[in-house]
């Protein structure tokens, strides 16, 4: 950071000091001058923020001008009310030229646009945007302004969602003139709330407007992908979203999107949509949660329990950083720092889980999961992990190189190839009770460690079974749905529905699947089509594993097991415009955890001779083994080299442990009575 300071900083800001910001703005408006670069000063506390006051203009291509103030956020006082900005950079090439005080500044073109748009005709506006007020080549300054982002972004007055400029187009215009005809008011020509724009537009016949209309232009935008937008959404007190100069209330945006019925087509063009829809549902969830937790819930609209949400919880880290994995970061730390704030089971003042943007990404992540794995005192983050778009997709090179044991969280770059959603195995267990709890931090205390300064996780558990085929990667489509729902919805007897359902999973984890995958395609060009070429290796065992025939299944089967799973998928999804001409595309049940998975057949340890059944990660090889960890609730898959087995045993039956192991990913398995011999504990060392 620059020791010299250009800048002077105005400290008590007042109506005279507005006064005096719109004086220097018709001069800047006139004479349009430049001067020398702007560089920032020290602030001066550590709960110090800058405030940009942007000064007004009735000229939309007018100079923009502003001060940049210092407040601190303890201080309570009206007068240093703000209004903080959601929005996306867009491209880092600083192309646009602002003047702060005496000074040039640089802003991207998104940034520029946002603030002509935002910019009020007949009084300043107090903004806090990232940009401007925090110098961002100063790390350490990045580092204490990132970790307080929840309040400051909790702290405003208002949050603005600015989404980008009008199109200009008739679906846009379309797409707003639904929204606020849903709205209870809509922004005017001044920019104030105006109750009575909703009314208006219900009188207008043309470009009238639909839900569609919001999908092709509103959800499609950038900002709906951006992972900090769900931090600053979901503290914000009061929030709403603007695209040109036509702003409504997040909540009306939020009802109007989420409780107006959607209907998927043949084509697939709703489906692929749906993450959008999801998005919103996300954020609108979080915030739901945070506010009721913070003593904030009267802010929440009356109508917020007709959403239908999630049943886990939204703000736990892990499923935060799992909903996000797909969301954008320009920079991959930013995945995690980017939920820190929000999340709830975390200190985001441990030493632990500081902000460091000094530290390289692969280290970030690495002292991430180390330290949670440490805090939570148990492995539920291995759960997260998944290496199934890297080990089957060739076109996909991972940005850094991570430890298996360690989650990427950073797929942003591929979100239109993979379909992410699904929830953990771990996700659907019941709440551990206490006594079990207990057990499991002792067990966890007693066996984890970490070697080669901390890359190598060594615990110790217990072999399950050794992995003897696979099916093909499990993927419904609509016409897989409506033929489950079919057999749900006849006369038969509930027993007959689940054996015939139970028949079609055995035909459809028979088949074939092929993909069609052109190079970068967007998600609605892989397809995923079944032949009926029967994969014989995998049905013939499937058929040891099951008898002859699928098994009758007189009684629900109990829960956590294979079938159980399979029976709980085999449902309709989405609603269709005919159920006659349904997409071909995939869908995701996102309350299921068999979508993108296998079946699998094992042979159980220390007695080769018996089969089960279990549902393991898609990259999951023959000859991967399944074992259980002290401490953690559901099974792994772990590979390991056979030629690396210690002592020179080529039989993991024999050995005490498993060196050189791989982490592929949790499971599900049925169990299968054994020898007690076969559980004694045993060393794995996971790189």
């Amino acid at each position: 950071m620059s020791t010299t300071e250009p800048c002077k900083k105005i400290v008590a800001f007042d109506v005279q000091a507005e006064d005096s910001i719109q004086e220097k703005n018709s001069i800047v408006a006139t004479h349009r001058y430049g001067g020398p670069p702007f560089e920032y000063s020290v602030l001066l506390h550590s709960d110090s923020i800058r405030v940009f006051i942007l000064a007004p203009s009735s000229d939309i291509t007018a100079p923009i001008y502003g001060e940049i103030v210092e407040l601190r956020l303890s201080d309570g006082r009206m007068k240093h009310d703000y209004i903080a900005l959601s929005y996306v950079w867009g491209s880092n090439n600083y192309t646009h030229e602002i003047q702060v005080g005496d000074y040039r500044f640089n802003v991207t073109r998104n940034l520029n646009l946002a603030l002509r748009n935002l910019r009020r005709k007949d009084r300043c506006m107090r903004l806090w945007v990232d940009a401007i007020c925090i110098n961002q080549n100063d790390v350490n300054e990045r580092n204490h302004q990132v970790q307080q982002m929840r309040r400051i972004y909790s702290s405003a007055l208002e949050t603005i969602i600015y989404l980008g400029g009008s199109t200009g187009g008739h679906t846009g215009c379309s797409a707003w003139n639904f929204l606020e005809r849903h709205a209870t008011w809509a922004t005017n020509e001044n920019g104030d709330p105006d109750p009575n724009l909703p009314a208006n537009k219900e009188k207008e016949i043309y470009f009238c407007g639909e839900l569609l209309d919001v999908e092709i232009d509103v959800l499609a935008r950038p900002w709906f992908r951006r992972l900090w937008v769900l931090q600053e959404a979901v503290v914000s007190k009061a929030l709403s979203i603007q695209c040109g100069l036509r702003r409504i209330s997040w909540d009306d945006f939020c009802k109007a999107v989420l409780l107006t019925p959607r209907y998927s087509d043949q084509y697939g063009f709703n489906l692929n949509r749906t993450g959008q829809i999801e998005t919103v549902r996300d954020i609108f969830q979080a915030r739901c949660e945070y506010h009721a937790l913070h003593g904030m819930g009267h802010l929440l609209p009356s109508w917020s329990s007709q959403v239908q949400m999630r049943k886990r919880n939204t703000l736990d880290i892990l499923n935060l950083l799992q909903r996000t994995r797909l969301h954008q970061t320009s920079d991959p730390r930013d995945k995690i720092y980017g939920l820190l704030g929000v999340a709830s089971g975390i200190d985001v003042y441990d030493q632990g889980f500081v902000v460091d943007y000094n530290q390289d990404c692969r280290n970030v992540y690495m002292r991430f999961a180390r330290n949670l794995i440490h805090a939570s005192r148990n492995y539920s983050l291995l759960s997260y992990v998944d290496h199934s778009p890297f080990r089957y997709r060739s076109l996909m090179v991972r940005r850094f190189k991570l430890p298996s044991w360690v989650p990427n969280w950073d797929l942003g770059l591929w979100a239109d190839w993979l379909l992410v959603g699904t929830p953990s195995v771990l996700s659907t267990l019941d709440p551990e009770p206490n006594m079990e709890m207990s057990e499991g931090y002792r067990l966890f205390d007693r066996f984890c460690t970490w070697i080669d300064s901390g890359e190598t996780l060594v615990a110790c558990g217990s072999m399950i079974g050794e992995i003897r085929e696979t099916s093909y990667v499990i993927r419904l489509n609509g016409a897989h749905e409506i033929k489950f729902q079919g057999i749900r919805d006849s006369g038969i007897s509930e027993h007959r529905k689940r054996d015939l359902i139970m028949e079609e999973w055995r035909h459809l984890s028979c088949a074939v699947v092929s993909i069609n995958m052109q190079a970068l395609a967007p998600r609605g060009d892989l397809r995923y089509r079944a032949s009926p070429t029967p994969h014989w290796d995998f049905g013939s065992l499937l058929s040891m594993c099951w008898g002859a025939h699928t098994p009758s299944l007189k009684q629900q089967p109990e829960r956590g097991t294979v079938e159980r799973h399979l029976l709980a998928r085999s449902r309709k999804t989405t609603s269709w415009s005919n159920n006659q001409a349904v997409s071909e595309d995939v869908l995701v049940d996102e309350t299921s955890i068999v979508d993108g998975k296998r079946l699998a057949v094992y042979s159980v340890f220390g007695a080769p001779d018996v089969l089960a059944l279990a549902i393991v990660p898609a990259s999951t090889i023959k000859g991967d083994f399944l074992v259980d960890l002290r401490g953690g609730r559901v099974p792994f898959v772990v590979n390991v080299d056979k030629g690396k087995i210690p002592d020179g045993d080529e039989d993991p039956n024999t050995d005490f442990g498993l060196r050189d192991c791989k982490l592929v990913g949790e499971s599900v398995v049925n169990r299968v009575p054994t020898d007690d011999l076969v559980w004694r504990e045993r060393v794995f060392v996971i790189h």
